[in-house]
């Protein structure tokens, strides 16, 4: 399933997350909530995230071929993947092999799975921004994020949790939380993507306040690649 991100202002297309979803014939469908923690658990993560990104590679390669201009789409990558120190060779192995482009893509990683092993993990995205995949720390502001590492991540994004978003109109913690994040962002030199963003007043605020993307269901409930190309495929002949 493909979720759209959207630029502020002018909402026009920045790109789509890919996001898993598990269509069960028996208990319907099943949040990634329940079954991602089983695979990660049982080791099956590693098999679960290259399908998942060949199957990516393989749709984007039928959507470049339809001249859909999707900007970039993100995968979201596992804490454990950030064990494998060859994980970038690996991925762009992949990506290589289907016949997509690095720079159709980019990948999101966790705060919380950034920070459990910095060194390593940033040695892994310096490799994978080389190749002109795009980064974003996905989640952000529900870790412990040191200053000294954030400085150097070499990310070019951060995505604010949709735990800031929810109560953002009525919270005034909330929204100290969402400025300062923009504003620290913009400061290093990074683009921010608010997650969650369901009413108007929320968008509102972060136009307000500067935020470069907004995601969530104000925009569209994630779709299966054919709407995705239907509703924001545009000029196509």
């Amino acid at each position: 399933m493909y979720q759209p991100l959207i630029i502020l202002p002018s909402q026009e297309l920045a790109g789509f997350e890919a996001l898993m979803r598990w269509q069960h014939p028996e208990f319907g469908m099943i949040s990634p909530a329940e079954f991602i923690p089983i695979a990660e658990n049982t080791g099956l993560i590693f098999e679960l995230s290259r399908w998942m990104l060949q199957t990516v590679s393989q749709q984007l390669v039928r959507w470049h071929e339809q001249h859909f201009d999707f900007k970039r789409v993100s995968v979201n990558l596992s804490a454990l993947e950030l064990m494998n120190i060859n994980l970038a060779d690996d991925l762009l192995a992949i990506i290589t092999a289907t016949g997509a482009q690095s720079k159709w893509f980019k990948f999101e990683i966790t705060e919380t799975a950034l920070m459990a092993i910095p060194e390593q993990s940033i040695e892994i995205l310096q490799k994978l921004i080389q190749a002109d995949i795009h980064v974003a720390i996905d989640d952000f502001g529900t870790g412990y994020s040191s200053l000294a590492y954030l400085k150097s991540l070499p990310a070019t994004m951060l995505k604010i949790d949709q735990s800031f978003i929810q109560n953002l109109i009525h919270s005034a913690e909330d929204q100290a939380v969402v400025k300062a994040v923009i504003n620290m962002a913009h400061s290093l030199g990074k683009c921010v993507t608010a997650e969650g963003v369901e009413l108007q007043d929320q968008l509102d605020f972060l136009i307000e306040h500067h935020c470069d993307v907004a995601q969530g269901y104000y925009f569209s409930k994630p779709m299966n690649a054919d709407d995705a190309y239907h509703k924001y495929a545009v000029n196509i002949e």
